[in-house]
């Protein structure tokens, strides 16, 4: 399994690949993309990839927000091929309509790959996908491991590439295109955060959390606790998504997924040096525990050493 890391700037290229990141991505304020932190500027793409070439690893761009006016075609179009003649590797997009303006382009040399934006969750939506011309597909983090094996399967067949985000180290476990939680017209909830989206109220906010209730039945309304509670824990601000733990990336591994990437931009440099160096060291701990051990006590092996590193350490 191989490494791929965010960077926001130039310097950090060199630190990440010394620290076992086998590819790098970014996003720029020139293209439409998910999220506007730590964005590396536009004028320092082209050097991006000249120095991401020159240390042995591929670059990819960000082009995935699920929104792009259709006046801002042409530029966009326009933009992207002009990377695609400097030497940028891929193209990240959730859009299928771009997917399919890239495709009716001849000669285009970057790769795309799908996006988490987009979520892939069945092997009918990785086949529509392939069928779109990607050549990786970034799973969703509400993706288990077992669920992921057969859409790992189908691809490995296709010669298309799979990936997941470390699930340690990256913010939202519920990123992507159909996510509305954070808008307040979806959610019923009274007491978030002042200032803060849903997703983002921070563990404070959740044991005071409280519920609008619609046409509930008054014999059932003391639910609304324990209803309270489990999304208060479902929805990761005390720690990451339930299927999303050391077991999933185990059951990813031995799957055959092909990447592990890691997604905070706006993370200081230095952390995104040590998280990149903690993932190549789980990496290399998943395989010596399936090495060493049978299937089964490998799995429970791997876990039990992983609970046992300090997160906050990292």
């Amino acid at each position: 399994m191989k490494i791929v890391s965010c960077f926001s700037d130039l310097a950090e290229i060199g630190p990440l690949v010394k620290a076992g990141a086998d590819e790098l991505y970014c996003a720029t304020a020139a293209f439409p993309a998910y999220g506007s932190a730590a964005l590396l500027p536009g004028r320092d793409l082209p050097a991006a990839i000249k120095a991401a070439h020159s240390r042995g690893v591929k670059i990819s761009l960000a082009v995935n927000s699920m929104f792009i006016p259709s006046a801002e075609v042409p530029r966009l179009l326009a933009g992207l091929l002009r990377l695609d003649r400097a030497g940028l590797d891929a193209l990240i997009i959730s859009s299928p309509a771009l997917f399919g303006l890239l495709m009716a382009r001849s000669g285009l040399g970057a790769k795309l790959h799908l996006s988490s934006i987009q979520p892939c969750f069945n092997t009918q939506t990785a086949k529509l996908f392939i069928g779109y011309g990607v050549s990786r597909i970034i799973f969703p983090n509400q993706l288990s491991g077992a669920e992921a094996a057969p859409i790992i399967e189908l691809c490995r067949a296709s010669g298309v590439e799979t990936e997941l985000f470390d699930y340690r180290f990256f913010g939202c476990t519920y990123v992507n295109g159909r996510c509305k939680l954070h808008r307040p017209a979806f959610h019923t909830f009274r007491k978030v955060k002042e200032g803060a989206a849903l997703c983002r109220s921070g563990a404070g906010a959740w044991p005071g959390l409280g519920l609008k209730s619609f046409d509930t039945d008054p014999a059932r309304s003391g639910e609304l606790r324990e209803v309270s509670a489990r999304v208060g824990a479902r929805m990761g601000c005390g720690g990451p998504l339930r299927i999303a733990d050391a077991g999933a990336f185990y059951d990813y591994f031995t799957a055959g997924a092909d990447y592990l990437k890691y997604g905070t931009r706006s993370d200081p440099a230095a952390a995104k040096v040590k998280k990149v160096a903690a993932m190549r060291a789980m990496i290399a701990l998943a395989g010596e525990s399936l090495g060493k051990f049978g299937p089964a006590q490998a799995r429970a092996s791997f876990i039990e050493k992983l609970n046992r590193w300090d997160p906050h350490g990292f």
